[in-house]
């Protein structure tokens, strides 16, 4: 088969090394051909412009990474137009090599993604000195501290064709420098450990991305600030959707004085109040999703029936619940899409089920109902 590879045109071999074959493969395809002394021909292919690759795919269980993945990469010149950096690629890698891996794929790089709680302070270093066309750029680190002025040179050079920013670090231990702007970045998401003692500007970071359409919000120390930006920012016209994450009462609480109706709001509720879910549920009209833990008040919930696409919520275990007052709120929910509704403490009869499935729009397409048993129930 291998020497059948290099009797194809090369174009079709690019193709084949980028979109149909992982990693691991490329690096047994690469052993093969030293094997048959072709290797010099091989990595001829390897060089070409259409060669750029993926690790995409690379996540399937059973694959491996090789243990000199970085020196392999930069020893064959190959480069990468995506890169997600998992957990179980090999960290004992020294800091040039790293560099020297990520400046190969400086011209083709797009994507990165840090899919693992550990990010090599040199993949930082890298982005900041070569990449300078990233359209996304998603860290995910739990344990690695980000440097503020690495941050700021990597959102400098990126800023003409960055579209999707997703920052979601442990924390930031500089002050981030004010030198950078975002005209062209469609989708932030935001979730930022110790925002209060870290140099993150969340008002300067906004301020520069007027262009958002999508702002994604994980409620720690991070929520408030965002969301007070918002409120004093008359900037963001083409922001459609705000989803919060953990929503807690601080959030809850000020989320209506920000957005009392303009852009759809998803919001995933921790356990609240009732009088702080009903303040919130019932003062902002454009809620378009909803995910809580409810207790024994849904009334709130059909104040918003008419704009809501997906409804999710958990039952708690308090007493002295009636399967009948999820039935009278779904039905005040005439646009639904997408229903759950879980529960580990109560039991639902057939008819339960029935009726509440009878309540549901005839716009419903999926419906869950796990974790409760069903009574009665005959096949």
């Amino acid at each position: 088969m291998n020497d059948l590879l290099l009797g194809l045109p090369e174009s079709i071999i690019c193709d084949v090394l980028c979109q149909w074959v992982d990693i691991e493969h490329v690096f047994k395809v690469d052993a093969a051909y030293c094997n048959r002394n072709k290797r010099s021909t091989l990595h001829e292919v390897f060089q070409c412009t259409e060669m750029a690759l993926s690790n995409r795919t690379h996540s399937r269980p059973g694959l491996s990474y090789p243990k000199r993945f970085y020196e392999w990469c930069t020893t064959r010149q190959l480069k990468f137009f995506e890169f997600f950096l998992p957990a179980d690629i090999p960290h004992g890698s020294k800091p040039n090599q790293i560099l020297e891996f990520v400046a190969c794929s400086s011209a083709t790089l797009v994507r990165f993604e840090c899919c693992s709680d550990y990010c090599p302070t040199p993949w930082f270093e890298g982005l900041a000195t070569y990449c300078t066309q990233l359209s996304t750029l998603h860290l995910f680190t739990c344990f690695e501290s980000v440097h503020g002025a690495t941050l700021a040179t990597v959102l400098s050079n990126n800023q003409n064709t960055l579209k999707r920013l997703v920052l979601r670090v442990n924390r930031i231990v500089s002050p981030v420098p004010c030198t950078f702007m975002l005209p062209f970045l469609e989708e932030l998401m935001l979730d930022v450990k110790h925002d209060v003692q870290s140099g993150l500007d969340v008002k300067y970071l906004l301020h520069t991305a007027t262009n958002i359409k999508h702002l994604h919000i994980y409620a720690n120390s991070t929520s408030v600030s965002v969301l007070d930006a918002i409120r004093i920012s008359a900037e963001h016209t083409n922001l459609e959707v705000i989803s919060i994450y953990g929503l807690d009462s601080a959030s809850a609480e000020m989320l209506p004085t920000v957005c009392p109706s303009g852009p759809a709001l998803e919001l995933y509720f921790t356990k609240q109040t009732p009088e702080t879910f009903n303040h919130c549920v019932r003062n902002c009209k454009n809620i378009r999703l909803i995910d809580c833990t409810i207790d024994n008040n849904l009334s709130a919930i059909s104040s918003c029936g008419a704009t809501l696409r997906q409804l999710s919520f958990r039952r708690s275990d308090l007493p002295g619940f009636d399967p009948l007052n999820v039935v009278a709120t779904v039905r005040q929910c005439t646009a639904l899409t997408d229903f759950s509704f879980c529960s580990t403490s109560l039991s639902l009869t057939c008819y339960d089920v029935e009726e509440i499935v009878l309540a549901l729009a005839p716009s419903v397409r999926s419906l869950t109902l796990c974790d409760m048993p069903i009574e009665n129930c005959v096949l």
